[in-house]
């Protein structure tokens, strides 16, 4: 797993270095700052060097992990500058989403009702913490980076039904990160929202 991370890091500095550093900041929502950029995501702000790739946390510069690091650089390489389309999208209707159903809901959606399907109210003050919307009683949208909110809904079980849940992007997240970066991007979001309420 270290490895193929390593792999597409190397890949995604190579890809950042032959972009335009002004077009990067404006499509992606980024701040353009003396030798590269920073990038808000999950309340946290992470920094890029430009042109080399480094990303680091915060302002102590922490390190970050390989796919951390991957999906900041994937977001500023794809992003396109396209507004909110709000239209929400299941993970089947994102390219290739139906080749890795069965994946996303034994990893993501099972992960989201383990952290939060005992307790959804948990998840409605995380998301809160963050800066995110509740639409209804137990689905909040978070801003997971500066153009491509995160979804997460719940519906709570009872006797007879075991609680179920989704997660959504909005039509335009396909138009700044790859579908397996989306997978990923909703992982942190709900480690951020239980983070947030721990």
């Amino acid at each position: 797993m270290a490895h193929r991370y390593a792999e597409a890091l190397r890949v995604s500095r190579l890809a950042l270095a032959q972009k335009d550093p002004q077009e990067m900041a404006r499509w992606a929502g980024a701040n353009r700052v003396a030798g590269g950029f920073t990038v808000s995501c999950l309340g946290e702000e992470y920094g890029i060097s430009y042109p080399e790739g480094r990303v680091w946390g915060g302002s102590r510069g922490l390190p970050v992990t390989d796919s951390m690091a991957v999906l900041l650089l994937h977001y500023l390489i794809y992003a396109t500058g396209a507004g909110w389309r709000g239209q929400a999208l299941g993970f089947r209707q994102l390219p290739g989403g139906e080749i890795c159903l069965d994946h996303f809901r034994s990893h993501v959606i099972a992960r989201l009702l383990k952290l939060f399907g005992p307790d959804p109210g948990r998840m409605v003050r995380g998301a809160f913490a963050l800066g995110g919307t509740c639409e209804r009683e137990y689905r909040v949208t978070v801003p997971a980076l500066p153009r491509v909110p995160v979804t997460l809904e719940i519906w709570p079980g009872d006797e007879e039904t075991p609680a179920g849940g989704n997660v959504l992007y909005d039509a335009s997240a396909p138009l700044y990160l790859p579908t397996e970066d989306l997978i990923g991007l909703a992982g942190i979001t709900m480690v951020a929202l239980h983070r947030a309420v721990s």
